[in-house]
């Protein structure tokens, strides 16, 4: 009746559009107009896939419309038996998909590289409880990235920094040595620091430093007065002077200092 249809006309009516359709397109009957060079090897699709995958690639046809090829370099090559970018492609034309683990971390790589932080932590959630010295480098090299820092809570890192300082007795010295130098010097320069001793804190840095002198202001975070005569002796004959910064420095008088006092108890 005429009531009703008033009623019906004055109300809002919540909408969006259902884009769970975008499946059902056939994107390989569309132009080929948009290159991907992973690891050199190129993959044609068409811009609009290009633009759902990556937002940088959308902003790049904000700005110039002729952009047509985007290059990523990956930490693993392409196996020659399974295309892994070929099937990332076919992602989205695919309702949903069982991974195996290094599917889930080789995707999540590549949505990374793409600047889609949100569908990377929907494939590599970070997870800050139930932390072990067995998984926390890897859980801070999945967020050392600087794109990906930006979307986490600093306390979370927080966190992950802390705990890897009070374990870090624990952590295989071959691991630390992938983290980021902001990472380790974050996590070496924490009160709450565990070491096995000083010894094994040198020799870790010496490694560093051996591979990027630019680490070598890790040394202020080393306690002289605690090393073996064989690790002084190893500092001075791998250490070039022209590295030394006024913490090192420091540490190295303090040690010094020690030293002079013990003599004088004795």
């Amino acid at each position: 009746n005429e009531h009703s249809t008033n009623l019906m006309t004055n109300q809002n009516f919540r909408f969006s559009f259902d884009i769970d359709n975008i499946k059902t397109i056939p994107f390989d009957k569309y132009e080929k107009n948009f290159t991907f060079i992973v690891n050199e090897k190129p993959y044609k699709t068409n811009r609009f896939v290009a633009d759902i995958y990556s937002p940088i690639i959308c902003k790049y046809h904000y700005n110039d419309e002729t952009t047509n090829e985007f290059t990523i370099h990956t930490t693993t090559t392409n196996d020659e038996t399974q295309d892994s970018f070929q099937d990332f492609l076919n992602l989205i034309s695919i309702k949903e998909i069982e991974l195996k683990e290094e599917q889930r971390l080789r995707y999540g790589e590549y949505f990374l590289h793409l600047g889609n932080i949100e569908q990377y932590f929907r494939l590599v959630p970070l997870n800050v409880d139930n932390l072990t010295p067995d998984d926390i480098i890897e859980r801070m090299k999945s967020i050392q990235k600087i794109q990906i820092r930006e979307y986490i809570e600093q306390e979370n890192i927080e966190k992950m920094i802390k705990y890897a300082s009070e374990h870090f007795s624990e952590l295989p010295k071959e691991k630390v040595q992938t983290l980021d130098i902001e990472f380790i010097t974050e996590i070496l320069k924490r009160e709450d620091l565990r070491i096995k001793s000083e010894d094994s804190l040198l020799e870790l840095i010496l490694e560093l430093y051996e591979k990027d002198h630019r680490s070598s202001y890790l040394f202020e975070y080393v306690n002289f007065s605690n090393l073996s005569r064989s690790s002084i002796s190893k500092f001075i004959d791998s250490f070039d002077i022209e590295y030394m910064n006024h913490g090192t420095f420091k540490k190295i008088c303090e040690s010094i200092n020690v030293t002079k006092e013990n003599d004088k108890t004795e």
